[in-house]
Parts: C-alpha cells; structure tokens; sequence
C-alpha cells in the first residue's frame, strides 16, 4: 500500500474489491474503493451511483443480515485510481453474464471476442441471440465456423484472429466472408428457395466459438433473386473480382449474397441485422439433438450437422 501512496502522491489507498455469496462463493458484485470505505456494506452499497444496481445490492445484503450473514469480501490493491478502474472494468467485463448485480461497465474498455472490431465490442453485452429474433428478423442460414477442415479438405479450417489493424484489412474481412459463404450441403432447399423466395432466409449467420458461448463471427444478407442462378449452376465472379468461381460443388452450395456497393464497405457488408458480435443463445441452433435430456440443439461434424437453416417467421406459419 505504501508504494501505492507515494506514486500518487495521495494519503488515499485504492483498491478493488468483490462480493461473493457466502453460500456459494460466487461473486455478486465488483467495485472499486478508497480508504476505509468497504467496512460498512450497506454503506458502501448506498454510495453506488446506479440505482439499477444500488437497490437489488442492497436488498441482497440486508436479506443477508437478517439471518446473520454478511457477503465474503476480497480485496486487491491498486496504485492510483486509474489503475482500480481498469481492473474494475476488465472484471465486470469477464463477468457480466454472471449474474452479478452490476449493471453498469467500467469507464474503460472491455473484453471483445478475437476476430471483432472494437468498435462493435459492445454488441457482445447485448441479449444473447435467439432463434426467434433471427426468425422474426427474416430468417437466416447459421453455419458454424470450425478450425476443423471438411472432410475431403475443399473447405479448410479457420478461427477468429487479430486483425492486422483496426479498422480490419480487406483481406482479412475476404478470409471471413469465404469462411461463411460457402461450401454448405444445401441442395435439398434449392427448388423451394428458387420458387418461393419469399419463404428463404434473408441472412447467412456464421457462429464462432464454443458449444456453449458461440457468436456471430459474420452476418451477410443474402441475395434471394440469385437462388435461381444457383440451382442452374454455372459460375460467376466472387466478391474478391475472381471470375468463373462455381456456384455449387455436387450437393454442397455457395450462398449468394449481397455484395457491397460504392456506398458499402465489406465491414458494413458483414453486419447484415446488426447481428455480427452478438453473443448466441445456448443451444438455440444446430440440428435437433434427442438425448436423455430431451430436445436440445447443437452443431455436428457431418457436412449436414454443420448448418442449421432458421426460415422467416412467415415461412413457419405457412409450415415450412
């Protein structure tokens, strides 16, 4: 602490500190502190600016004391008050699905997933993405992006990377506009999507990540009027200015989407629905898996596990 003092040229000790449950020991709240102010709990809760967090805190504790317990209580030193807020943010970043009481972010920044811009960082606390949403906002195809490569090898393996720089190179949005595009076994959905296009997704979602913490790596708006050009095969430029690239392989299909305009980026382009960054909804998509457990939903390695097509909310209620 001593240290502490003479760099900030201040009497004031900062610290950072956490409540956990005394039942559980899982952390309910993160705060930050000076002095002697984490003795009285209540106290400390009733200085808390946020009255979202202020009050459900303070009716925790007190439900706590009436059967004579209080919060476990951890602390760690900081040396200014610079230094307590970064790790203040940095742990209700890590923590926010959590359950914990805070409600508010740290002033600074916070944890994006790799492969997303900062800028998009936020979309990462926003409610988990649900299947419904996806259908009510039109439909997608949801492909999962793996670093495994598909069997036969025509579809190498990828994982979200750094970008080189901020605003993310063309090529490195290029290598995770080919990962989502293609090769999907959507063959059977052709002849439908081609007559009905109205019933057909309008978005191409590729989830990244875990089983249980996937998110949206890409999100492409697709181009219903070309499904027709995809059934009859043949081949047309990508959106890299390749010529003659096919549009199916066999059974396995290459989506059409939207290429950016003038007025478009490929950044701009990769957050169709304002969905890219958001975090997906566990087990909200895949196959439908039937187990001991029930119904449940996940991605498998079969070139038919590893898509899952979500049709418009119109689509379902016509049956499709």
């Amino acid at each position: 602490m001593a240290a502490a003092k003479r760099r900030t040229g201040s009497s004031k000790t900062h610290y950072v500190y956490l409540f956990r449950d005394p039942d559980t020991a899982r952390i309910r709240y993160v705060g930050k502190g000076t002095g002697n102010r984490l003795p009285g709990w209540l106290k400390a809760a009733s200085e808390i600016e946020s009255e979202a967090e202020r009050r459900p805190l303070k009716r925790w504790i007190e439900e706590l004391r009436e059967t004579g317990r209080e919060p476990l209580v951890e602390t760690i030193p900081a040396a200014d008050d610079e230094m307590a807020q970064g790790m203040e943010a940095a742990l209700i970043s890590a923590l926010w699905d959590q359950d914990i009481f805070n409600k508010v972010h740290g002033n600074l920044r916070r944890f994006t997933p790799t492969g997303l811009p900062e800028s998009l960082g936020g979309r990462r606390y926003e409610p988990a993405l649900t299947r419904q949403e996806v259908a009510a906002a039109g439909g997608a195809i949801v492909v999962r992006v793996s670093p495994k490569p598909l069997d036969g090898g025509e579809r190498r393996g990828t994982w979200p990377r750094m970008p080189r720089d901020a605003d993310q190179s063309d090529k490195f949005l290029d290598d995770v506009i080919w990962q989502l595009e293609k090769w999907w076994a959507l063959d059977r959905y052709l002849p439908q999507w081609t007559d009905q296009p109205s019933r057909a997704p309008k978005f191409l979602l590729g989830l990244a990540g875990s089983p249980r913490r996937l998110w949206v790596y890409g999100s492409l708006r697709i181009d219903n009027k070309r499904w027709r050009r995809v059934l009859d095969g043949g081949s047309d430029p990508d959106h890299t200015g390749r010529p003659e690239v096919p549009w199916r392989d066999g059974a396995l299909v290459r989506v059409p989407w939207k290429y950016p305009s003038r007025k478009t980026t490929k950044a701009a382009a990769l957050d169709g629905g304002r969905f890219r960054g958001r975090l997906a909804g566990v087990q909200q998509f895949g196959g439908r898996i039937l187990d001991a457990g029930g119904t449940r939903r996940a991605f498998g390695s079969w070139r038919e596990q590893l898509f899952d097509v979500v049709p418009p909310v119109d689509a379902q209620e016509a049956g499709g």
